[in-house]
């Protein structure tokens, strides 16, 4: 969801790591700034969806305050923090209404445990409740 002017709008992005899944399949790809400590760390866990709502998080801190996640540590830093199974905090900015709303949701989506966060239908769920949120929905697909 993107701010405008008029309020918020939807916006679909492709990140393009799309693949078959088969038996032998492996997670790959993808940025430590961006991907689940699963992913990068040394205890060898499985990855599933709950990695997928943790990129969530990071991608919706980064629409929301127009920063990336981790901004002033290099890839190589954040890389060594991962990799001993650590999260760090984001450095959010100064509140705003809607920073204030969302923040909450967010830090859960980046947990350190994956199974400490929520599923994606429940970040749907909680989002689909909010007020700001129904302007978002196509006609007939509200909460």
């Amino acid at each position: 969801v993107e701010q405008r002017s008029g309020g918020p709008h939807p916006r679909l992005l492709d990140f393009g790591f799309a693949r078959r899944l088969t038996r032998t399949a492996r997670p790959w790809g993808g940025s430590v700034r961006w991907a689940a400590p699963e992913v990068f760390g040394r205890q060898r866990r499985e990855v599933g969806g709950a990695a997928d709502v943790f990129s969530y998080g990071r991608l919706a801190f980064f629409a929301l305050t127009r920063q990336k996640p981790l901004e002033g540590l290099s890839e190589r830093a954040i890389g060594a923090i991962v990799r001993t199974s650590q999260v760090p905090a984001l450095a959010w900015p100064l509140s705003s209404p809607l920073i204030d709303r969302c923040r909450s949701l967010t830090e859960q989506t980046l947990r350190p445990d994956p199974a400490m966060r929520p599923a994606m239908a429940e970040v749907h769920v909680e989002l689909a409740a909010w007020p700001e949120c129904r302007a978002c929905s196509p006609p007939g697909r509200g909460p």
